[in-house]
């Protein structure tokens, strides 16, 4: 979620009006401090004003920064949704690669754990499998996963949308 707006849009679009509309322009610092804003914060209103009106070439117009954002929370959720549905494979975080050996995910170069056995179809997994499905750290990030782990009544809390105990929500 973005942080809130520290000035309203209305006066953002009367101080660019003060300053388009008075001529000759004046020293941007004068009509932000008659307005109580920060004379960047204008210099910056009157520069997207400026490229919302094609008046400028070095920086994106409104629309287009929304439609960037767009795309990027787009961009997000495909890879969220491609994450989840690579890692849940009953593998555990291995494939066979082109060759029909099992490989670690991403690596090419050395087997994670022997081909599956003829008599019983399943394959143990080498030490470095075990140890690379032990530290995957869950969808929360590696700090969750840690605290996960150590506190194991507060992971199911978060999970059931409780929150943490001590804090208010």
């Amino acid at each position: 979620m973005a942080a809130p707006k520290k000035y309203p849009d209305g006066l953002r679009e009367r101080a660019v009006r003060l300053y388009q509309e008075t001529y000759p322009r004046p020293v941007i610092r004068r009509p932000a401090e008659q307005l109580g804003v920060h004379y960047e914060a204008l210099r910056n209103w009157i520069r997207q004003d400026e490229a919302n009106r094609g008046e400028r070439n070095d920086r994106p117009t409104t629309a287009e920064t929304e439609e960037l954002r767009r795309l990027r929370r787009e961009n997000a959720e495909l890879r969220t949704r491609r994450r989840t549905t690579s890692s849940s494979t009953s593998t555990g975080g291995t494939r066979p690669n082109a060759s029909n050996t099992w490989t670690h995910r991403g690596s090419t170069d050395w087997p994670a754990h022997s081909p599956p056995s003829p008599t019983t179809g399943l394959a143990a997994p080498s030490n470095r499998a075990r140890r690379a499905r032990l530290v995957r750290p869950a969808p929360g990030g590696y700090r969750a996963a840690l605290s996960a782990r150590r506190h194991p009544g507060l992971a199911r809390r978060r999970q059931q949308g409780l929150g943490h105990p001590d804090r208010a929500r």
